[in-house]
């Protein structure tokens, strides 16, 4: 064989590889793409579910909150903070599909749901926090009245706002949370 055809011949190989190569690292890089995009979906169905239960939750909350009757909160306090127990846990719930978003919004993607769902996060937290400051105000005033039996304060997950999309307004909050962060 002809020198000539050596060279041919090698550099058709090394095009066919690298051919090759380029077309596997599409394929791979199609499928993973694919599969953040469905863990991303996956997840988001997760948060929109447990967003439902939240707001379930939410609503006793404020019924708790608005119908607070010091004639009646030693017979509730056990339920109503169980209540809040409850509302943290689905809060914990929610923050699992916020790292798997966060894990695969990373990415680059330039989804719907990964522009988004902090904001809903941000929003999520900042309002449970309003409903256990308010809570606890109540039973605070509640304690200065009513001495005798003094009720202990609901130890939140979240002790402060947080700016989770860190644009520097914290959603859901009057005083937009100056110098507040998560905890």
């Amino acid at each position: 064989m002809s020198s000539k055809k050596k060279i041919i011949v090698i550099g058709s190989i090394i095009i066919t590889i690298v051919v090759i190569a380029i077309i596997t690292i599409i394929i791979v890089n199609k499928k993973n793409n694919q599969k953040r995009k469905d863990n991303i979906e996956s997840a988001y169905q997760s948060l929109v579910k447990n967003v439902e239960r939240y707001n379930n939750i939410r609503e006793d909350a404020k019924l708790i909150i608005n119908e607070f009757y010091y004639s009646t909160i030693e017979d509730e306090y056990d339920n109503d903070i169980k209540l809040f127990d409850d509302y943290s846990n689905i809060l914990k719930d929610i923050k699992e599909n916020i790292n798997i978003l966060d894990n695969n919004c990373k990415i680059g993607l330039n989804d719907k749901v990964c522009n988004k769902y902090q904001i809903t996060y941000e929003k999520l937290v900042n309002i449970y926090i309003n409903d256990v400051n308010n809570f606890n105000k109540k039973l605070t005033l509640y304690n200065e009245e009513e001495s005798s039996n003094e009720l202990e304060l609901y130890s939140s997950i979240y002790k402060e706002y947080i700016d989770y999309n860190k644009d520097n307004k914290y959603e859901e909050v009057d005083n937009n949370g100056e110098n507040s962060q998560e905890s």
